[in-house]
């Protein structure tokens, strides 16, 4: 099966956003345009959506921010290396209505429904449910999750160094963990197309699509290199 490229004639900088002054690892954008930006800094930059004006910055973390999505209509949850993960609701501003107290690196995140999300960490991967928030449960895992995508079909997916492993997400048991290799180093990303299959890009520069519910691969892209 093929897989088309698009192609761009032009690409050119239109805004550089400088207020985040170390890496920026999260961006979102609100319905009416604005974004909201977090970053290694432990900061939340809420932006116009012309992108010229800073319309609100909360100091939201101790450290940096690495993970900061919308679980429901103006609900948030970021998670940072103080080792804490924070609920917040957007009213007039945004405003931390819950703190959790967390004993591992978070390093991903990813939205389950409008109640529950799972935390990918250097320990495996850890489910939550809000109202309150706390911990559901976890899958021990002995490598970090830092690629984790929710499927179509219900299962978590996420790297487990050059393995892509799979979960049903509503089972914390070993024998519930398939996985599908090929890549001959450490997978980093992870993305599932509107068709249903995955790509996996890996540091060793390439690029896998799968098919996931036969667990094989079936294309393999070249291209990325370092001189």
């Amino acid at each position: 099966m093929g897989c088309s490229v698009p192609t761009f004639q032009t690409v050119s900088l239109i805004h550089n956003l400088k207020e985040n002054t170390i890496r920026v690892r999260c961006i979102h954008q609100f319905p009416k345009g604005n974004i909201m930006t977090a970053g290694g800094d432990g900061k939340l930059y809420i932006w116009n959506n012309s992108f010229d004006v800073i319309l609100e910055t909360v100091k939201a973390h101790f450290s940096q921010i690495t993970a900061m999505f919308e679980l429901r209509d103006k609900v948030f949850i970021t998670a940072s290396m103080d080792h804490t993960i924070r609920y917040w609701e957007l009213e007039e501003k945004m405003l931390c209505k819950e703190t959790y107290k967390i004993q591992y690196d978070p390093l991903k995140a990813v939205k389950i429904n409008k109640t529950q999300f799972a935390i990918g960490c250097n320990v495996g991967i850890v489910i939550f449910q809000t109202n309150p928030l706390h911990e559901v449960y976890y899958i021990a895992l002995s490598t970090p999750v830092d690629a984790l995508v929710l499927l179509r079909d219900g299962r978590l997916m996420g790297n487990s160094l050059y393995k892509i492993a799979l979960w049903k997400y509503k089972s914390n048991k070993d024998d519930q963990i398939t996985y599908m290799e090929g890549h001959e180093k450490s997978v980093t990303s992870l993305l599932q197309l509107r068709d249903g299959r995955v790509l996996s890009g890996s540091e060793d520069k390439k690029i896998f699509v799968w098919n996931v519910k036969e667990k094989v691969r079936i294309q393999e892209l070249e291209g990325h290199y370092i001189n």
